[in-house]
């Protein structure tokens, strides 16, 4: 019984070992037949992609332009990282004269691209026909190596650069070189000819052609060149039978290539000089078919050049931007349009249409330098750095290199920044901005090289002895150095040459204000004036020093002589609002732009007035004064940034009350407007920070960081610091300070590098102070950490510096009252009151000044501001405590 048991229990396990193997070699089979498959497949799209190239190669070469994109664009989508199909698709670019296009594809490839020797030839051929020749060359001599494999065309191609650059005796070399080891190279022989061309050595130009028709009878360059000898000899006949027979000889393609529109162009031209107008214009019409639209585009574009050349920009500017919408690819169109924007102040808008179409090695030197300086203007360093950073290295153009200077300088490349200027000054040393800016650079270093500063500035005085500038700049480097008596002698020196001078006069002026001797600086600016009375700078100035002298009548009526002198000019209307302490003045400021705007100020003084109203919340009356602004001035720039001021106020409104759906309604009603405009993108950003909408943050952070890199990195902290991510936060922070050092960004990132790194916020906090020696916000900054560190004796004198800078900032007076109480300085208890006066409603400040109160005996009286105090702040311990001592002591006295 047991042995059958066993018998059955063996059959079990061998039919359970069959199964088992069975189901083993059924997966191994699959296995097999799955890989085979995956294999299949892989060699199946390998195979499909040579075809689609081979196809596209073929096409290419018939002629059939559409149908040779269709297969390279096939090879890409089936794999985007073979570099073969780019290749491909920059081949047909630079068939159809888009070089542009072809060098921004194959610019984009990997590093591997670099050793394929169909890649090197078809960036070397874009790079020259663009006539990029310094990119050519540099791209030859960096690829040499790789080029071997292509020996003859890295020849020719190094020959074709010479001749571009115009070393015509090197380019023939090189031709020469290729012909020594290939006799029969058509492409060398009709380079020599174009070389002898250009040295008018027609004859011999002419037996290199002879030569090449040998070998290539059917060549239509051949015929092409000979056209261009004969035109250039006045041969009309023999240069419209030349290209005729080019014409012939160009292979039939599915769509017209700049090369036939070229030689058809020409041929127009010869028969039009015959006398052929009506056979000419078989040719244009042939043209205008191939590239519909166009010739009404270039019809429209030189009307547009015209007008612009008449001194109508109006008019320029209409055809211009319907002609940049329709042709956004309209590059001519474009940057005559940027190039208008600009001379009418609008940098922004010039900055936009300059990028992108403009390219330092080609384009016309002052449009490079247009576009640089408006890009500065917007902040955009980093757009001039990549515009120039190639070709300065090289370039003798004084005014490029500075330009490309301050970029560096502001994008913190200051090594390259220092060489650029350097050598500016060594091109051209009486080019006065190379100094300034070079001084600036070393005066911003860490620790700032003041010395060097003063070095660069006096030796700029040396090359240009009278220029007024740079003896200014020496006197305030002279000031930031403490070196007040050798400023002084400098100034006095100057005065002493030409003491009519105004700009002599304001310098004096501006050395006593930096003294804080305002009564010296009043009569040195009254002297300015007195000697040009239309001197906006010294108006301002004289105003200003009135505002610091503390008389509110003549504040104003010094601002309204600034404002009479520049009646377009807002800044000095603003200032009368700004220099208002209390509501009184405020409405005399008010009467007094009302009566300017009547007068001789109408667009800036309603746009201020409505502005001013706007700030204050009161946006009835700030539409009103809108209105009239539009009766007076319809077609004033300053009715675009009236009404993104009311939106601004509007959307702060809705914000106070809560109705955040109605804030970002209204700052989008305002981006409709102006869709750049950084304030209202900045409170909408802020809007989506707090309300934890991180997502819609960032994408107007990168909006904001196209055109403001500074703000960007700012508000880029601010979401990092919502997610409560200090450490991002400190460094987007940092980036925006390196971008646009400023006291807010200071703050926040001091106030970040103090929860992460005490140590390095202390670093920090010298580095502010170095870089803004008057900054009130820095000082205040460096008061508190002393005051943490109850160092009352170094915080109070820096307190009072911002006191006499900032008579009425509440926080500082309220911090230097406790200060003085804590070392038992009199003086603690009329600046707690002066505090508590600007601002009865706070209750730190009413504690302060009841407290101070109280140490001074006047108990009833602290009693009753101790009391206000804890109405304010019921929950503070604090508080409450001083309030009981008081009334305790209160209650003894009675």
């Amino acid at each position: 019984m047991k042995r059958e048991k066993d018998m059955e229990l063996r059959k079990r396990i061998q039919a359970m070992r069959v199964r088992r193997a069975q189901t083993l070699f059924a997966l191994f089979s699959l296995t097999v037949v799955f890989a085979a498959g995956c294999s299949d497949q892989a060699a199946d799209n390998q195979a499909t992609i040579k075809r689609h190239l081979l196809q596209s190669e073929a096409y290419l070469s018939q002629g059939q332009f559409r149908a040779a994109q269709i297969e390279a664009k096939n090879a890409i989508q089936k794999s985007p990282s073979n570099i073969k199909g780019h290749i491909a698709m920059a081949k047909i670019s630079n068939s159809l004269g888009k070089h542009k296009f072809a060098i921004q594809r194959l610019e984009s490839l990997p590093a591997e691209a670099y050793q394929n020797p169909e890649f090197l030839v078809t960036l070397a051929e874009a790079y020259i026909k663009r006539q990029k020749y310094h990119s050519a060359k540099d791209f030859l001599e960096q690829n040499a190596n790789a080029f071997k494999q292509v020996p003859t065309e890295f020849t020719l191609f190094q020959g074709r650069v010479e001749m571009g650059l115009g070393n015509l005796l090197a380019a023939e070399a090189l031709m020469k070189q290729v012909l020594e080891t290939d006799p029969e190279n058509v492409e060398a022989l009709l380079d020599l000819a174009r070389v002898e061309a250009q040295q008018s050595n027609f004859i011999g130009a002419s037996q290199y052609i002879d030569q090449a028709e040998v070998l290539s009878k059917s060549n239509p360059d051949i015929n092409f060149l000979r056209a261009q000898i004969d035109m250039a000899n006045d041969r009309w006949d023999l240069a419209e039978k030349n290209l005729t027979e080019a014409l012939s000889d160009l292979p039939n393609a599915d769509i017209m290539t700049p090369r036939k529109s070229v030689f058809l162009g020409m041929l127009a031209e010869i028969l039009i000089i015959q006398g052929k107008s009506a056979e000419a214009l078989i040719y244009t019409q042939q043209i205008a078919r191939a590239f519909p639209g166009m010739e009404v585009a270039q019809g429209e574009f030189r009307d547009a050049n015209q007008l612009f050349e008449q001194g109508d920009f109006a008019a320029a500017e209409e055809k211009l931007v319907a002609l940049v919408d329709e042709y956004p690819g309209f590059e001519e169109a474009a940057l005559l349009l940027a190039v208008i924007r600009y001379r009418a102040g609008d940098t922004e808008s010039a900055s936009e249409y300059f990028s992108g179409r403009v390219d330092a090695e080609i384009s016309d030197p002052n449009i490079t330098k247009l576009a640089a300086i408006s890009d500065l203007r917007n902040n955009q360093p980093r757009r001039v750095v990549n515009l120039l950073e190639k070709y300065v290295k090289d370039s003798e153009d004084a005014q490029l290199l500075i330009l490309f200077g301050k970029a560096a300088y502001q994008s913190k490349q200051s090594s390259e920044a220092e060489r650029a200027l350097q050598r500016a000054i060594d091109i051209d040393p009486t080019v006065i901005e190379s100094y300034l800016t070079l001084a600036d650079l070393y005066n911003d270093q860490t620790p700032p090289n003041l010395e060097q500063g003063l070095y660069i500035l006096r030796r700029g005085s040396e090359n240009n002895a009278d220029n007024f500038q740079l003896t200014a700049s020496t006197a305030r480097q002279l000031m930031f150095l403490d070196r007040t008596e050798d400023a002084r002698n400098m100034i006095e020196d100057q005065l002493a040459k030409n003491d009519d001078d105004p700009d002599s006069l304001e310098l004096a002026g501006d050395f006593y204000f930096s003294q804080r001797d305002f009564v010296s600086a009043k009569r040195y600016y009254r002297q300015s004036l007195d000697k040009d009375q239309q001197r906006f700078s010294s108006a301002m100035k004289f105003a200003l020093v009135q505002q610091q002298l503390g008389s509110f009548e003549q504040t104003l009526e010094s601002y309204e002589a600034a404002a009479r002198i520049a009646p377009e000019n807002p800044l000095p209307l603003e200032r009368m609002f700004d220099s208002a302490s209390s509501q009184a003045e405020w409405e005399v400021a008010e009467s007094t732009v009302r009566e300017l705007a009547a007068s001789v100020a109408p667009a800036a003084g309603y746009s201020v007035l409505s502005a001013a109203f706007a700030n204050r919340g009161d946006i009835a009356q700030a539409q009103q004064w809108r209105a009239e602004l539009g009766k007076a001035a319809p077609d004033s720039p300053l009715t675009r940034s009236t009404d993104l001021t009311i939106h601004y106020a509007l959307a702060e409104q809705y914000l106070r009350s809560g109705d955040i759906n109605a804030a970002r309604k209204e700052i989008l009603a305002g981006l409709t407007i102006e869709p750049r405009a950084t304030p209202l993108l900045t409170l909408l950003t802020t809007i989506e920070i707090n309300q934890q909408n991180y997502l819609e943050a960032q994408k107007l952070v990168e909006q904001i960081m196209r055109s403001n890199v500074a703000l960007g990195n700012e508000l880029q902290g601010d979401i990092y610091l919502a997610n409560n991510d200090a450490i991002q936060a400190a460094q987007a922070f940092n980036n925006a300070w390196d971008a646009r050092p400023d006291d807010a960004v200071a703050n926040k990132l001091f106030t970040t590098l103090v929860q992460l790194d005490p140590p390095r916020a202390e670093a920090f906090l010298t580095q502010w102070q170095r870089r803004f020696p008057n900054s009130s916000a820095a000082k205040s900054t460096q008061a508190t950490e002393y005051l943490l560190k109850q160092d009352f004796a170094s915080a109070i004198p820096l307190m009072e510096e911002i006191r006499a800078a900032l008579p009425d900032w509440v926080v500082n007076l309220n911090n230097l009252a406790w200060a003085y109480q804590q070392v038992n300085n009199p003086a603690a208890l009329p600046t707690a009151k002066q505090a508590y006066e600007l601002s009865p409603d706070s209750a730190s400040i009413a504690d302060t000044y009841g407290w101070i109160l109280f140490g001074a005996g006047e108990i009833e009286e602290s009693v009753a501001v101790l009391g206000k105090a804890a109405q304010l702040a019921p929950a503070s311990a604090e508080i409450q405590q001083h309030l009981a001592q008081a009334q305790a002591a209160l209650a003894e006295q009675q």
